[in-house]
C-alpha cells in the first residue's frame, strides 16, 4: 500500500507531491513539512491552506505570480511596464481600425493596404477625367464582393472620405495616448481602450 505526500511551506507553497510505502515517513528535502494527502497533485498548480490542498486559480498573464499569503496572482511588472504595454495594446486597436474596413454612404470598404492603394489610384484618375472633361465611371467591388458603379465626382469624394477616417483613426489614437500618459492609477490605465462606439461619433 502506498499514499501520497506533499511538501509544503507555512505560506501554503507546494514543493513536491509523490507516493510512498505506507509505512514510510518521508524527510523533506527543501525545508518544508510532509503531509499524508489523499490524491496526487501538482505543485505548481496547488497550494496547501488549511490542512487541504487546493487548486490555483488560472494564471491572469504570463507576468503574474502566485503571492501565497496573499493567495492571489500579483502582477510583477512596474507601473511603466503597464503603461508601454497598454500602448503597444491600443496601436493594435488603432492599426486593426485603420485596416478592416470602413463604412461610407452605407456600403463597406475594404480598407487594406492594397485596397487603399487601389482608391486612391482611382481616385486620380477620376480627378483627371473630372477636370478634362472626360467620360468616367468605376464599377467597384465592395467589402461584400457586391459591385457599385461610381462616377468621377463619387470615386474623389470615396478618397477623401477614406482620407477622413483615417485621420478619426489616428486622432482617437492619440487621444487613448494621452489618456494612458495621464491614468495616475492601473485601475484608470486598466479602464482606456478602443471603445468603437465612442469612435464613431468621434469627429
Amino acid at each position: 500500500m502506498t499514499v501520497y505526500y506533499i511538501e509544503a511551506l507555512p505560506s501554503g507553497e507546494v514543493y513536491s507531491c509523490g507516493f510512498f510505502p505506507a509505512d514510510i515517513v518521508p524527510e523533506p528535502m527543501r525545508g518544508g513539512t510532509m503531509y499524508e494527502v489523499p490524491d496526487r497533485c501538482s505543485p505548481s498548480e496547488s497550494a496547501y491552506y488549511d490542512g487541504v490542498v487546493v487548486s490555483l486559480p488560472a494564471q491572469p498573464s504570463e507576468f503574474h505570480k502566485f503571492n501565497y499569503e496573499a493567495r492571489q496572482w500579483v502582477d510583477q511588472r512596474t507601473f511603466g511596464d503597464l503603461r508601454e504595454a497598454k500602448w503597444v495594446e491600443i496601436k493594435l486597436a488603432r492599426d486593426a481600425a485603420e485596416f478592416s474596413g470602413f463604412s461610407w454612404g452605407g456600403y463597406q470598404f475594404d480598407t487594406d493596404e492594397t485596397s487603399r492603394n487601389r482608391i486612391m489610384g482611382a481616385v486620380q484618375l477620376a480627378s483627371i477625367a473630372l477636370a478634362n472633361g472626360i467620360p468616367y465611371s468605376n464599377e467597384w467591388t465592395l467589402k461584400d464582393n457586391s459591385v457599385l458603379l461610381f462616377s468621377a465626382a463619387e470615386m474623389i469624394d470615396l478618397g477623401l472620405n477614406l482620407g477622413h477616417y483615417v485621420n478619426r483613426v489616428h486622432s482617437y489614437g492619440r487621444i487613448l495616448r494621452l489618456r494612458k500618459d495621464e491614468a495616475a492609477t492601473v485601475e484608470a490605465l486598466n479602464a482606456i481602450h478602443w471603445d468603437t462606439v465612442e469612435f464613431e461619433v468621434f469627429k
